[in-house]
């Protein structure tokens, strides 16, 4: 007998449950495309469709973060006026976010930025940290995905612009139901 599994988040595209074993019961993943689209909406609202943004990708070659920056592109093809001045991976760390950030703002001008799009909110917090040392925060829209409660507490503050929920509580919870259920099946099959 083998052991029943779900597995979250990422996965290669062409590595599906049913091709691999009949103990990977599900994968579920959010929708990346969505969370990018829908942070680089409330991010071109902010800055009124102009200025100058900064990119904080997660793991370049992640699928998650492919997503993610399909999104955030597809919506600046609507805004002209927007320029992404850099864009480099922080690898979902909140530290290299904050490091990045810190390097940008020796090469850039903070009157030049009127945005940081991050790819999760482990950066945008990483991000947000640098922006109030400098006593930035308020001016610099910032945006990440995760719906984390400190990030969630940092869009009430009005220090970061938005972030979307993937509920990841969710997610584990109906691969944790599924595979459940496979073993009871199984179970009965027995009986």
């Amino acid at each position: 007998n083998g052991i029943y599994f779900s597995t979250v988040f990422n996965k290669s595209s062409n590595l599906w449950p049913w091709n691999v074993s009949k103990y990977w019961v599900t994968h579920t993943i959010p929708d990346s495309l969505l969370s990018g689209t829908m942070t680089a909406q409330k991010i071109a609202k902010k800055i009124d469709g102009k200025g100058n943004i900064l990119v904080i990708q997660g793991r370049v070659n992640n699928t998650t973060n492919k997503k993610r920056l399909e999104g955030l592109k597809s919506v600046l093809k609507n805004y002209p006026n927007i320029k992404v001045l850099d864009s480099k991976s922080a690898n979902w760390s909140r530290a290299e976010s904050s490091i990045l950030v810190t390097k940008w703002f020796m090469k850039y001008k903070v009157d030049d930025i009127q945005a940081i799009w991050a790819g999760n909110d482990e950066m945008a917090m990483g991000a947000l940290e640098v922006l109030k040392e400098m006593g930035v925060e308020k001016e610099i829209a910032v945006s990440g995905v995760d719906g984390t409660g400190e990030t969630v507490q940092s869009v009430i503050l009005k220090e970061v612009t938005c972030t979307v929920s993937i509920d990841p509580y969710w997610q584990s919870g109906m691969g944790l139901s599924f595979a459940y259920l496979r073993i009871r099946k199984y179970n009965e099959a027995r009986m």
